[in-house]
């Protein structure tokens, strides 16, 4: 039985969102999984390759989030919250 390292409960969900990179030129569809207040679980396409460091575009909650990506295999991404991106 694998270890939870997790520091926070994650909640299922199904929400869209993008992703959003290389200073905003580039964005990918993607689906919250999972959710926490610390990170969330990303499904999205396998064949893009992503920055360390990225913005995730929630339309439907009217968010943007700064996030770090902690580990990805095949089409499913943790992530970890940064921060809220401040809109202008």
């Amino acid at each position: 039985m694998s270890e939870d390292r997790r520091r926070h409960p994650r909640l299922r969900s199904l929400i869209g969102g993008r992703i959003i990179f290389n200073d905003g030129r580039s964005t990918l569809d993607c689906v919250l999984r999972n959710i926490s207040p610390g990170g969330a679980l990303i499904a999205c396409s396998a064949a893009v390759s992503l920055p360390e460091i990225f913005d995730l575009l929630l339309p439907s909650k009217n968010r943007r989030l700064r996030v770090r990506l902690v580990w990805r295999h095949e089409d499913q991404l943790g992530i970890a919250t940064l921060s809220p991106v401040p809109s202008w």
